[in-house]
C-alpha cells in the first residue's frame, strides 16, 4: 500500500480535525481511502482520534487527562489510554 496524499481541515481554533488519506494499492490495484477525525476538550487537549475506512472497521484512540495536574493537563501532553 502506497500512500500517495493527504488532506488536512483545521477548526476554527486552528486545531486539526480531520485528515483524509488516499493511495494507490500499487501493481494495478485499486485506491484506497480512509479518514481520521479528532475531537478536543474545551482545554484544546485532544481527547479522540478515530481512524474511518470506508466499508470495513473504524479504529477509535482515546485519550486522557490528569485536571488535577496543571502541569500536564492543557499543555498537549496526550497519552493515549
Amino acid at each position: 500500500m502506497q500512500h500517495t496524499s493527504t488532506a488536512l481541515t483545521h477548526g476554527a481554533r486552528g486545531r486539526l480535525i480531520n485528515e483524509t488519506r488516499t493511495g494507490d494499492a500499487g501493481l494495478g490495484g485499486s485506491l484506497w481511502v480512509y479518514y481520521i477525525d479528532y475531537a478536543y476538550d474545551q482545554g484544546g487537549n485532544r481527547t479522540s482520534k478515530v481512524k474511518n475506512f470506508p466499508g470495513a472497521i473504524s479504529e477509535t484512540t482515546t485519550y486522557l487527562f490528569d485536571v488535577e495536574d496543571s502541569a500536564t493537563y492543557g499543555s498537549h501532553m496526550n497519552r493515549p489510554c
